[in-house]
C-alpha cells in the first residue's frame, strides 16, 4: 500500500453530501466577523448568515483571508504541475503477490503510479509527472494563471 487516497472520488462524496450549501462560482466581496468567528458573508452583492464556513478555494485560499480582519494568511500559494496520463500494455508487477505497481520516484525526481489502486487488478493506465527544478519553480510563481500543461516535461525530462 502506497498510502494515497482518490481526493476527487472523496470531495465528490463529500460534495453530494453538503450540495444545498455550496457556494461554487460565486463572488464573495466582504465577511463579517463577531467574536473572531465568520458570521455574514457578501455574495454576489447579498448578505448571508453561516454558522459554519469552510474555506475550499484551495490555492486561492488566501483571497479569501484577506477579506478577514485579524486574520493571519496561510502558507498556500498556487504552484503549476503537469501530471501526464499515459497507458501501458505491458504492466510491470515488481511484487509477485500485488497486481499494483507501488508509486515509484527514480533518482532524476521523475514519478509514476499506476491509477487502479482502489482495484484489485491493473488495468494498465498511469499518471506521471516530475520534481519541478528550482528555475521552473520561480517561473510558476510569476506565471500562476498559466495553466497549460507544460508538453516539453513529457518530451524532455519524463520519456527520455
Amino acid at each position: 500500500d502506497d498510502g494515497w487516497f482518490d481526493p476527487y472520488s472523496f470531495l465528490t462524496g463529500v460534495r453530494e453530501g453538503i450540495k444545498p450549501r455550496i457556494r461554487e462560482g460565486k463572488k464573495l466581496t466582504e465577511i463579517e466577523t463577531e467574536n473572531n468567528k465568520i458570521t455574514r458573508m457578501k455574495i454576489d452583492g447579498e448578505w448571508q448568515a453561516f454558522d459554519f464556513v469552510v474555506n475550499a478555494t484551495g490555492a486561492n485560499a488566501n483571497s479569501v483571508i484577506d477579506k478577514i480582519p485579524n486574520i493571519r494568511r496561510l502558507p498556500v500559494e498556487a504552484r503549476k504541475r503537469t501530471i501526464f496520463h499515459f497507458k501501458c500494455k505491458d504492466v510491470p508487477h515488481p511484487d509477485p503477490t500485488s497486481h499494483i505497481p507501488p508509486l515509484t520516484v527514480d533518482p532524476s525526481g521523475v514519478w509514476y503510479r499506476s491509477t487502479s489502486a482502489l482495484t484489485s487488478s491493473s488495468s494498465g493506465d498511469f499518471i506521471c509527472g516530475c520534481t519541478p527544478t528550482e528555475d521552473a519553480e520561480q517561473d510558476a510563481e510569476r506565471h500562476t494563471d498559466d495553466i497549460d500543461p507544460d508538453y516539453s516535461l513529457w518530451e524532455e525530462v519524463i520519456w527520455p
